[in-house]
Protein backbone atom coordinates (compact mmCIF):
# COMPACT_ATOMS: atom_id res chain seq x y z
CA UNK A 1 0.00 0.00 0.00
CA UNK A 2 0.82 3.39 -0.76
CA UNK A 3 -0.27 6.45 1.21
CA UNK A 4 0.35 10.20 -0.40
CA UNK A 5 -0.03 13.71 0.59
CA UNK A 6 -1.23 14.78 -2.84
CA UNK A 7 -1.98 18.61 -1.64
CA UNK A 8 -1.76 21.09 1.35
CA UNK A 9 -4.23 23.38 2.07
CA UNK A 10 -2.38 26.77 4.49
CA UNK A 11 -3.10 29.90 5.67
CA UNK A 12 -1.21 32.90 4.66
CA UNK A 13 0.86 34.16 5.12
CA UNK A 14 2.07 31.74 8.60
CA UNK A 15 1.79 29.00 6.51
CA UNK A 16 -0.50 26.93 8.86
CA UNK A 17 -1.71 23.52 7.87
CA UNK A 18 -5.34 23.26 7.87
CA UNK A 19 -6.13 20.65 5.42
CA UNK A 20 -4.26 17.52 3.86
CA UNK A 21 -5.46 15.63 1.03
CA UNK A 22 -4.16 12.06 0.81
CA UNK A 23 -3.94 9.19 -1.51
CA UNK A 24 -3.61 5.06 -0.38
CA UNK A 25 -3.24 3.25 -3.62
CA UNK A 26 -2.38 -0.26 -4.31
CA UNK A 27 -1.66 -2.29 -7.72
CA UNK A 28 -1.14 -6.03 -7.41
CA UNK A 29 -0.99 -7.89 -11.72
CA UNK A 30 -3.67 -6.19 -13.30
CA UNK A 31 -5.70 -5.05 -10.40
CA UNK A 32 -5.65 -1.59 -8.80
CA UNK A 33 -7.25 0.34 -5.89
CA UNK A 34 -7.74 3.52 -4.22
CA UNK A 35 -9.55 5.96 -1.69
CA UNK A 36 -8.76 9.40 -1.62
CA UNK A 37 -9.44 11.64 1.55
CA UNK A 38 -8.97 14.94 3.35
CA UNK A 39 -8.32 15.38 6.65
CA UNK A 40 -8.27 19.07 8.76
CA UNK A 41 -5.78 19.68 11.62
CA UNK A 42 -6.84 21.91 14.42
CA UNK A 43 -5.28 25.54 13.94
CA UNK A 44 -1.41 25.43 15.11
CA UNK A 45 0.13 28.72 16.26
CA UNK A 46 3.41 29.19 14.63
CA UNK A 47 5.25 30.80 18.06
CA UNK A 48 3.94 27.02 19.36
CA UNK A 49 6.99 24.81 20.15
CA UNK A 50 7.28 22.26 17.74
CA UNK A 51 5.81 24.22 15.07
CA UNK A 52 7.37 23.17 11.78
CA UNK A 53 7.42 25.59 8.89
CA UNK A 54 5.59 25.19 5.65
CA UNK A 55 8.68 24.74 3.61
CA UNK A 56 10.17 21.90 5.55
CA UNK A 57 7.61 20.02 6.46
CA UNK A 58 8.23 16.56 4.73
CA UNK A 59 5.31 14.31 3.41
CA UNK A 60 6.51 11.50 5.59
CA UNK A 61 5.70 13.84 8.56
CA UNK A 62 2.73 15.15 6.95
CA UNK A 63 1.67 11.21 6.55
CA UNK A 64 2.06 10.74 10.15
CA UNK A 65 -0.26 13.41 11.11
CA UNK A 66 -2.81 12.02 9.18
CA UNK A 67 -2.50 8.65 10.55
CA UNK A 68 -2.56 10.17 14.04
CA UNK A 69 -5.67 12.15 13.05
CA UNK A 70 -7.68 8.78 11.75
CA UNK A 71 -6.61 6.66 14.14
CA UNK A 72 -5.44 2.64 13.39
CA UNK A 73 -9.30 1.77 13.05
CA UNK A 74 -10.13 4.09 9.98
CA UNK A 75 -6.37 3.70 8.25
CA UNK A 76 -6.73 -0.31 9.06
CA UNK A 77 -10.63 0.36 7.07
CA UNK A 78 -8.66 2.13 4.69
CA UNK A 79 -6.36 -0.45 3.87
CA UNK A 80 -9.08 -3.09 3.71
CA UNK A 81 -10.93 -1.42 1.65
CA UNK A 82 -8.50 -1.02 -1.09
CA UNK A 83 -7.87 -4.63 -0.66
CA UNK A 84 -11.19 -5.81 -1.26
CA UNK A 85 -11.38 -3.31 -4.14
CA UNK A 86 -8.07 -5.11 -5.48
CA UNK A 87 -9.82 -8.78 -4.63
CA UNK A 88 -12.82 -7.88 -6.34
CA UNK A 89 -10.99 -7.34 -9.72
CA UNK A 90 -9.22 -10.33 -9.54
CA UNK A 91 -12.05 -12.37 -8.09
CA UNK A 92 -15.12 -10.95 -9.74
CA UNK A 93 -18.52 -11.95 -7.85
CA UNK A 94 -20.78 -10.34 -10.81
CA UNK A 95 -20.49 -10.29 -14.85
CA UNK A 96 -22.58 -8.00 -17.01
CA UNK A 97 -23.62 -9.07 -20.52
CA UNK A 98 -26.10 -11.00 -23.03
CA UNK A 99 -26.99 -14.23 -22.82
CA UNK A 100 -27.49 -14.19 -26.57
CA UNK A 101 -23.87 -12.85 -27.06
CA UNK A 102 -21.10 -15.71 -27.95
CA UNK A 103 -19.33 -16.94 -25.16
CA UNK A 104 -16.41 -15.51 -26.45
CA UNK A 105 -17.50 -12.17 -25.97
CA UNK A 106 -18.12 -12.16 -22.28
CA UNK A 107 -16.19 -12.34 -19.50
Amino acid sequence: MTWTITQLDRSLPDGVVMTAHWRLTKEAGPASGSVYGTISFPAKDPAEEGFVPYDQLTQPQVLEWVKAAMGDELVAAHEANVQAQIDRQLQPQTASGLPWQTAAAQP
